[in-house]
């Protein structure tokens, strides 16, 4: 299976030589104040990693590929994004002994890793455990749906196609 922890100079060395090989990209993004997109993501990971990486929106059978994803132990990045500043976004719940509770923590523009993917949790349908920071957290995945799908926004068109595209999840596999 291979190295399963990186060690921060791994790490900081791995940026170094993404920054290297991709200067134009990795400046515009950190200068455009867009941070990073998860196209960049796939690129990075493709640079350093014996792995294919390509982002997909999210769709109608996302969960299972992040339940397919976790079962096969390879890591689940996930962007929650909308252009609609004034959105509440999707709540977050703090893990409290392993149970969910809201502390008035909402995402709309942020990327978390899927630790965990759990059917009738807390009286969530489908939920997810997630990473966010460092810290573990879970998300209601159907709540996520309604989310990326803009029931709740007022956008159509090209504003609500973005939304679309930068909830997602990034698809990574393993090079034979």
């Amino acid at each position: 299976k291979g190295k399963r922890r990186v060690d921060m100079a791994d790490y900081t060395k791995a940026v170094e030589d993404y920054l290297l090989k991709y200067p134009t990209t990795a400046w515009f993004e950190l200068v455009s104040g867009m941070g990073v997109n998860p196209f960049s993501m796939g690129v990075f990971l493709e640079s350093g990693l014996n792995v294919k990486a390509h982002w997909k929106n999210a769709g109608p059978n996302t969960f299972e590929i992040i339940k397919k994803q976790l079962s096969d132990d390879i890591p689940v990045p996930m962007g929650i994004y909308s252009m609609d500043a004034k959105t509440k976004g999707v709540r977050l719940f703090n893990d409290v002994g392993g149970s969910p509770v809201f502390n008035n923590c909402r995402a709309s523009s942020h990327y978390v890793t899927v630790t965990g993917v759990m059917e009738d949790f807390h009286g969530m349908r489908r939920a997810l455990e997630i990473s966010s920071w460092g810290k573990r957290m879970y998300l209601d995945y159907d709540e996520f749906e309604n989310f990326r799908d803009g029931e709740k926004t007022q956008y159509r068109g090209l504003k609500k196609l973005i939304n679309r595209v930068g909830s997602g999840i990034l698809l990574i596999k393993r090079e034979k």
